[in-house]
């Protein structure tokens, strides 16, 4: 299991990542057969397969976002940048209204 350095919030295995053959086959040498990971845009590109629009390889514990492949991740995953430098939050996370569901149940009450 990979461990993430900063920014654990996982709103990055939100985007469409489109994996080229050399992707397909870093994750299939994990032990992935490709039908598990591996559908294809409208326009016929391979993506990675997300399931209720995360990435299939999205482990949550705890509240920390996990990716299960992190030694075998596509390579736009690699290269993505969380945090830019000198930033304190994850650029994603400064776009969206993050809330926390169990401190908002806990204000209901």
């Amino acid at each position: 299991m990979g461990k993430l350095e900063r920014g654990r919030c996982g709103l990055c295995c939100t985007l469409l990542v489109r994996l080229d053959e050399t992707d397909i086959s870093r994750i299939k040498k994990s032990g992935y057969d490709e039908a598990h990971f591996v559908e294809k845009d409208t326009k016929g590109a391979k993506i990675l397969r997300r399931t209720n629009g995360y990435c299939r390889f999205l482990e949550i514990k705890e509240g920390i976002a996990t990716c299960t492949i992190y030694e075998s991740r596509p390579r736009v995953c690699r290269e993505y940048v969380c945090i830019e430098p000198g930033e304190d939050e994850c650029k994603l996370r400064r776009h969206y209204s993050v809330i926390d569901l169990a401190e908002a149940a806990r204000r209901k009450k």
